[in-house]
């Protein structure tokens, strides 16, 4: 297993990015390793492994329990004083972006619908490749989300 980090200037995403991608690695360890030949012992699917990962990045990484812990951390191990809440409201603030994974949990699962939606007209051939940016302009409009570095 390998975990990766994005590279990112805004240390609250860093983090998560990092809890949840360990979110990941603590669902396939708690796979019972002497069913690992057999469909118990393997993932579930992607939408369950996606879950645990999200589980871990929404309700951990930006728990105040959480923001107290790291707050602790930081100045045991670097002597930095960060402040809980500071750091609490800097984790937790809600901004949509164009990118799934740079958004907040509601423009996540927002940027899931769309991507379903385009999928599917694709896959129904009502629309074609060339038409996605445009489609995805109209539903990012329509559901609200800022997609202006497109």
């Amino acid at each position: 297993m390998r975990i990766t980090g994005s590279q990112n200037k805004h240390i609250p995403r860093i983090i998560e990015s990092i809890i949840h991608e360990s979110g990941h690695g603590i669902y396939l360890q708690n796979l019972p390793l002497k069913h690992k030949n057999d469909l118990i012992g393997n993932v579930a699917g992607y939408l369950i492994d996606e879950s645990q990962a999200l589980l871990w990045e929404h309700c951990v990484s930006k728990s105040m329990k959480f923001s107290k812990f790291l707050a602790k951390t930081i100045y045991e191990v670097f002597n930095i004083t960060i402040g809980e809440y500071d750091y609490f409201i800097t984790a937790n603030y809600v901004r949509s972006r164009s990118t799934r994974v740079e958004c907040d949990e509601l423009s996540y699962a927002l940027h899931i619908m769309m991507r379903y939606e385009i999928e599917k007209n694709l896959i129904e051939g009502d629309i074609e490749v060339y038409d996605i940016p445009k489609m995805w302009a109209f539903l990012s409009k329509d559901y609200g989300i800022d997609c202006s570095e497109y």
